[in-house]
């Protein structure tokens, strides 16, 4: 369940930066416990280690203390990782672009519930004709413009061309990067 969500919708976020908070109460519960076990065990595998000096432990029992706490070392590392899927960060500086949850709803585990977006730096997709494929290679810069901004020329640099032309057009899919200062 939602319990806090401090990013929405066109809010710029860092990387880190905490976009949504799950109901944690039982994972927290579940680390404690964990920790209790760790440190209990631990405990008895000190003491029975200075036992084992003298020869007054067994080495079934001391084995068994050494596999336990092995495994309350694990389940507390579980624990940790079950807290921490509690939260969700933004994995990049950027735009939250989409929210898909609000407060108080139920998130099912694998469910996209942000989209970020940086638009620092964009990715332009256009296709090349096969007559011009020898003009075109990577690290190449190229100068583009963008229908929907009348009389503004980019510039950006080639960073894929594909070996093979699609059977559909017998053209070659390129990309290429252009810094975004202006943010559009």
């Amino acid at each position: 369940k939602v319990v806090d969500l401090p990013a929405g919708k066109g809010d710029k976020v860092e990387a880190g930066q905490l976009l949504l908070k799950l109901d944690g109460r039982f994972a927290e519960d579940t680390m404690k416990q964990a920790e209790i076990h760790k440190s209990d065990v631990d405990k008895e595998f000190q003491r029975l280690s200075q036992l084992k000096e003298t020869g007054a432990v067994s080495a079934s029992d001391f084995d068994n203390i050494a596999k336990a706490r092995e495994l309350s070392a694990i389940a507390l590392d579980q624990a940790k990782v079950m807290l921490s899927h509690c939260e969700v960060r933004s994995p990049i500086q950027g735009v939250v672009n989409n929210r898909s949850i609000e407060l108080g709803e139920y998130v099912k585990q694998g469910e996209a519930v942000f989209e970020v977006v940086n638009i620092d730096e964009v990715r332009v997709s256009f296709a090349i004709a096969e007559r011009d494929i020898l003009h075109v290679s990577q690290e190449k810069e190229m100068s583009f413009v963008i229908e929907s901004i009348p009389g503004k020329t980019f510039k950006g640099t080639i960073s894929f061309v594909a070996s093979a032309a699609s059977r559909e057009s017998n053209t070659f899919h390129a990309e290429l990067k252009a810094g975004n200062p202006d943010k559009i």
